[in-house]
């Protein structure tokens, strides 16, 4: 990766360089070839971010006019808070792109829109989490946002740091000291 990292959200001019990823992220879960999901969930996942009454939502890291990974979050109410919470649902980077910053890229894009819409949380899936790490990401980050919140709610983000899963790892270090 050259040039300069955008991070920007999707566009329908995206949808030729978009697909690959999302294939790849796909890929990863298992769901290819014979598994693979019926082109009316991506035509309707697609057609998502675009519809104003979606909750659902996409950014693309770009550089030099080259997509090189996605994120899908979306808004959903609680019974606990006013405000909504922002669910970080898929990420992915390409290979060439990994450990280069554009999963950190991405997950600090949600956080900023997640701030701007006056969410408290982003919560996010362990297994996005850990998957995309053991793609090579270096996004993974473990624990509440909210500073005098539980710390045993390993399934939300708090801080960026490079954490690459493996098959001998595959459960996440220890969580860093999130209250200073």
């Amino acid at each position: 990766m050259q040039g300069q990292l955008t991070v920007r959200p999707v566009t329908r001019q995206d949808y030729e360089q978009w697909l690959p990823l999302w294939d790849g992220y796909n890929a990863f879960y298992g769901r290819s070839g014979e598994t693979a999901l019926p082109g009316d969930i991506t035509a309707m996942t697609w057609s998502r971010f675009f519809d104003a009454y979606e909750p659902m939502h996409a950014l693309v890291a770009e550089s030099e006019g080259k997509l090189l990974g996605l994120v899908h979050y979306l808004y959903h109410r609680t019974t606990t808070a006013i405000s909504p919470n922002c669910y970080l649902q898929d990420l992915f980077t390409t290979e060439a792109s990994r450990g280069k910053g554009v999963g950190r890229a991405l997950i600090e894009g949600v956080y900023e829109r997640a701030q701007a819409a006056g969410s408290g949380r982003v919560p996010g899936s362990l297994d996005t989490i850990v998957g995309a790490s053991s793609q090579g990401a270096d996004c993974t980050a473990l624990a509440n946002l909210e500073e005098n919140s539980p710390k045993d709610r390993c399934w939300l983000f708090c801080r960026i740091r490079p954490y690459v899963a493996t098959s001998q790892n595959a459960v996440a270090p220890p969580l860093p000291n999130t209250t200073s």
